[in-house]
């Protein structure tokens, strides 16, 4: 990827499995600085053995929201790479306490027959 990217970014990768999230959220770490990517399902699994939805779904969240958090006060754009079914959750994961950020949503979404 050429150029520098300005500012602090909140950057939400959307879609269902198998869609490239994971892929665009590792180049886009590898290749900018001061990125860091949070993988909601990897936590999810992590944390309870479970894919989507799993009991443990709100306090998921919440811990991605803050793990957000602390690494915009950090000076690092976020990735999070996530499932995120519904607009009420993507919503909320692009909303943040921290100021200035540019949020962006990433909906990929894929021709399974391909």
């Amino acid at each position: 990827m050429a150029g520098a990217v300005r500012g602090l970014w909140s950057i939400i990768l959307s879609g269902y499995p198998r869609a490239g999230k994971t892929t665009l959220a590792r180049r886009l770490v590898s290749d900018c600085p001061y990125f860091a990517r949070v993988g909601v399902d990897e936590l999810r699994e992590m944390l309870f053995n479970e894919f989507y939805p799993c009991l443990g779904e709100f306090l998921i969240y919440s811990m991605i929201g803050e793990m957000r958090d602390a690494l915009l006060k950090d000076r690092y754009s976020v990735v999070i790479d996530s499932t995120a079914p519904d607009n009420a959750t993507r919503q909320f994961l692009l909303t943040t306490r921290v100021k200035p950020v540019n949020r962006l949503l990433v909906m990929l979404n894929v021709d399974k027959d391909i």
